[in-house]
């Protein structure tokens, strides 16, 4: 038993990524050429030159039916067979796989914005709100923090694109200002549009509205009238 487990230990793993292994038909491999595919990368892995012998005997074919499988991979530019020369001078031939990561590279970013539900708002999109209500690019900076609100601090896009209207109707294109907004709603327990009309109804009638402030240093977020309601002059 010792043994079995010391030999399977020795013969080591062959590790490929699942996007290969979820999508290979959709490069135009078939079932022979993709496990060709796999035995070359566990060549690779291992840092072994590429043995026709071994390859008839594990996939129980000539080595003339495993030539037309590696013609086929050159063909579909799946693989690129290159010449290298080692310390020796001795020259090898070896497979590169650039050109496979490129397909796969493609495939990811094919398939992102189909994984994203309807109608939600990518960064893109956020990105191209904020530019267009500001009036002018986004600074590297600013972009890094429209991310983290996202990604970080994971505030949903509509609450974020609401605090910019926000920031907005009040004059002030700052993004310290909208974070404000955000950490004020966060603190309300905000996590939708209607949750944001419910304060500011609340807040109606508690108080007047506020004249717009725009001192970044004041302590209260005014909130925007969801409802369309305007407050009587007072």
């Amino acid at each position: 038993m010792e043994d079995m487990i010391l030999k399977l230990l020795k013969m080591g793993h062959t590790t490929i990524s699942n996007l290969l292994l979820e999508n290979y038909t959709k490069l135009g491999l078939t079932d022979s050429e993709f496990i060709m595919l796999l035995l070359l990368i566990k060549y690779q892995q291992q840092n072994q030159d590429v043995d026709l012998e071994a390859l008839s005997v594990m996939m129980n074919k000539n080595v003339s039916e495993i030539g037309t499988l590696l013609n086929n991979l050159l063909v579909k530019k799946i693989v690129n067979l290159k010449t290298t020369t080692d310390a020796l001078g001795r020259q090898h031939d070896e497979y590169d796989y650039n050109f496979l990561y490129e397909k796969l590279a493609k495939l990811a970013a094919a398939q992102k914005p189909a994984q994203l539900s309807k109608g939600q708002n990518t960064s893109d999109n956020i990105f191209n709100k904020f530019q267009a209500e500001f009036g002018r690019p986004l600074s590297g900076f600013e972009m890094e923090t429209i991310r983290s609100w996202l990604d970080e601090d994971h505030y949903q896009p509509d609450i974020i694109l609401l605090a910019l209207r926000e920031a907005v109707l009040n004059q002030v294109y700052n993004l310290k200002y909208i974070d404000r907004i955000l950490i004020s709603w966060e603190k309300q327990h905000v996590k939708t549009p209607a949750d944001v009309e419910r304060i500011s109804k609340r807040r109606d009638l508690k108080e007047p509205e506020n004249p717009i402030k725009k001192d970044l240093t004041g302590p209260s977020i005014p909130l925007y009238h969801w409802s369309g309601e305007a407050n009587d002059p007072k």
